[in-house]
C-alpha cells in the first residue's frame, strides 16, 4: 500500500491534539465564531489504548462472543480506485481488472468467517453501505455477487437501507443494473463539482457532460434514491462556480444532496488524510449561498450536511454510524466498531487476502474507548443531525449531562451556533457550517469531564421472541387422526 501524500495546503486534525470548544460571539458566526478559539479554551484529549497483535486478536474474539443489542450498521469496503484524486484520503490500491473476482470472493469468505459469531447475528442491521475506495471499479457480476451474499449472510432489517457509493468514472449501465438487482436502495455519487475545470483540478476524470448523463441514466430507472455530494471550497471554485453547481444539481430530479467543505472528512478518523484549499471567508460565503438558494429550489435541510427533496432520501448509514451504533465491516482497510471498541481490518491487501483465505480474522488493531464514549457519540450524532435532546442522550448514554454541558451550550448559544433553551437544542445555519468542529469538541468535552459525571444504568430494549420447536411428523399425524375421529 502506497503512502498517503499530504496536500500542500493540508491542515491536519489529530484526535490526540488539543481541542478548542469556546466560540466568540460576533455578528458573523460563520466566519468569526472560532477566529480566536485558541486563546485559553484548549484542553488535552485523553489518549486511547490501541491493541495490536495477540492482544487485538484476543479482544476481538471476546467481542464476537457478546450479543449485540443496540443499533447496528454494516459496511463492505472496496479499496480500489482507477484514478487518484487530489488530496484524497480514501486511496489504497490501484485497480486492475483481475482484482475484481478475487476481491469479491474474499469479501464473501470474510462475511461467512464472521457469520457464526454472536456479535454478527445480533439485532438487525439498519443500513448497509458498499463504499471505498471505489466499488464501481468492480465488474457487474462481482457487484451483484457481493450484494446477494450480504443479503443472505447478514441479519439485515426488513427496511434496511442499502447504499452504494458510486463514482461516475466507468459507472456503466451494467453496473447500475447489477447494483439494483442486488437490492441497492440508495446511490450516493461524490460528484464534487459540475464544473469540468474544477473537477479536473481535483483529479476527477469525467467532464461535466458525462456526469450529468450518468446521473440522468441512473435516475431513469426510478428504483432507488439518488443523491450527490457537492464540495464547496475546491481549488479554482469561485462563488459563481459554486452557485452554478447548486443550480445544476437542483435542475435534476435528485432525491438527496450532501454539502461538505472541501477536505472535511466524513468521520474524525479520516481527518489527517484530507485538505482544505479555500480561505475561511470563501467557505463561509459559499455555505451561506447554499442556505439562501436551495430552499427556493424545493430542498429542505434534513441534517447539518444533508438536504432532501423526496421521501425516498434517508441517508441512514451516516446518521447511525456517527452515533453509538455497532458497525460491522468487511474488506481490506475497513474501520468498524463493536461495543465502543473500534477495529481496523488489515489495510495491506496481500496480508488481508492471506488471512481470509487461511480462515483467520484479519484485524490489525483494536482501539479501546474512553469513558462515557456512548454519551459523547450520541451528542456528536445529534450535532450531525442538526438537533439533539439532552434528556434522551442522558437516558440512552447512561450518564447525567445537563449541568456539565451548561458552560459549553451557553457559550455556543451566545455565539449564535445553537438555539433553544428547552430540552431540544438545534444548530443554527452557522452551527451547521461548523458542525464537524462542534461534533469533535462535544465528544472531547464530555470525555474530559469524566470525574464530574454521574453514571446511570444503561438500558437497551430489544424484542425477544421465544423459540418455538417444530412439530414432529408423528405429532401432527396424531392430531389429524384425532380431528378426523371427532368429526
Amino acid at each position: 500500500m502506497s503512502e498517503v501524500v499530504s496536500h500542500p495546503l493540508a491542515r491536519p486534525t489529530s484526535e490526540t491534539a488539543s481541542f478548542d470548544w469556546r466560540a466568540s460571539p460576533s455578528s458573523d458566526p460563520r466566519r468569526l465564531a472560532f477566529a480566536d478559539a485558541a486563546d485559553g479554551a484548549s484542553s488535552e484529549v485523553p489518549e486511547r489504548q490501541v491493541l495490536t497483535g495477540a492482544a487485538a486478536d484476543e479482544e476481538i474474539e471476546n467481542l464476537l462472543d457478546r450479543t449485540r443489542r443496540g443499533k447496528a450498521v454494516a459496511e463492505i469496503h472496496v479499496p480500489f480506485c482507477e484514478t487518484r484524486c487530489e488530496g484524497c484520503g480514501c486511496w489504497q490500491n490501484d485497480y486492475r481488472e483481475l482484482e475484481s473476482s478475487r476481491y469479491a470472493d474474499a469479501v464473501v469468505r470474510e462475511m461467512r468467517l464472521w457469520s457464526g459469531e454472536h456479535a454478527q447475528s445480533g439485532t438487525p442491521i439498519q443500513a448497509l453501505r458498499i463504499g471505498g475506495g471505489n466499488p464501481t471499479a468492480l465488474e457487474p457480476v462481482d457487484i451483484l455477487r457481493i450484494l446477494s451474499n450480504a443479503r443472505r449472510i447478514l441479519p439485515l432489517a426488513n427496511d434496511c437501507e442499502i447504499e452504494f457509493d458510486a463514482r461516475v468514472h466507468h459507472f456503466t449501465e451494467e453496473k447500475m443494473e447489477a447494483a439494483l438487482a442486488g437490492g441497492v436502495t440508495r446511490f450516493l455519487l461524490p460528484v464534487r463539482s459540475f464544473n469540468t475545470a474544477v473537477r479536473r483540478a481535483a483529479g476527477r476524470v469525467e467532464d461535466a457532460h458525462a456526469v450529468v448523463k450518468t446521473l440522468e441514466r441512473l435516475l431513469s430507472y426510478d428504483e432507488a434514491s439518488v443523491a450527490v455530494e457537492l464540495n464547496y471550497g475546491l481549488p479554482g471554485q469561485s462563488l459563481e462556480v459554486w452557485e452554478s453547481d447548486l443550480k445544476t444539481a437542483s435542475s435534476m430530479d435528485l432525491d438527496g444532496l450532501t454539502l461538505r467543505a472541501a477536505g472535511e472528512p466524513e468521520f474524525p478518523a479520516e481527518a489527517e488524510k484530507t485538505f482544505r484549499a479555500a480561505s475561511d471567508e470563501l467557505l463561509a460565503s459559499e455555505h451561506a449561498l447554499a442556505f439562501e438558494l436551495l430552499p427556493g429550489e424545493g430542498w429542505e435541510a434534513r441534517s447539518a450536511l444533508g438536504w432532501g427533496r423526496s421521501e425516498r432520501e434517508r441517508s441512514l448509514y451516516r446518521s447511525l454510524a456517527m452515533g453509538d451504533a455497532d458497525r460491522l465491516v468487511f474488506g481490506s482497510g475497513a474501520r468498524g466498531r463493536l461495543f465502543g471498541r473500534e477495529y481496523l481490518i488489515e489495510p495491506e491487501l496481500d496480508k488481508w487476502l492471506g488471512a481470509v483465505y487461511s480462515g483467520r480474522r484479519a484485524v490489525r488493531e483494536v482501539t479501546l474507548p474512553r469513558p462515557y464514549w456512548r454519551a459523547a457519540a450520541l451528542l456528536a450524532q445529534g450535532i450531525a443531525a442538526g438537533r439533539f435532546s439532552i434528556t434522551r442522550t442522558e437516558r440512552a448514554g447512561g450518564v447525567m449531562l445537563g449541568g456539565i454541558l451548561e458552560p459549553l451550550l451557553d457559550n455556543w448559544r451566545a455565539a449564535g451556533l445553537i438555539s433553544g433553551k428547552g430540552d431540544w437544542i438545534r444548530l443554527t445555519e452557522a452551527g451547521a457550517f461548523h458542525q464537524f468542529r462542534l461534533a469533535g469538541a462535544v465528544r472531547n468535552y464530555v470525555e474530559n469531564m469524566t470525574s464530574e459525571l454521574v453514571e446511570l444504568p444503561y438500558i437497551s430494549s430489544v424484542r425477544q421472541f421465544p423459540t418455538v420447536p417444530l412439530m414432529a411428523e408423528s405429532d401432527w399425524r396424531s392430531a389429524e387422526a384425532s380431528l378426523a375421529a371427532a368429526s
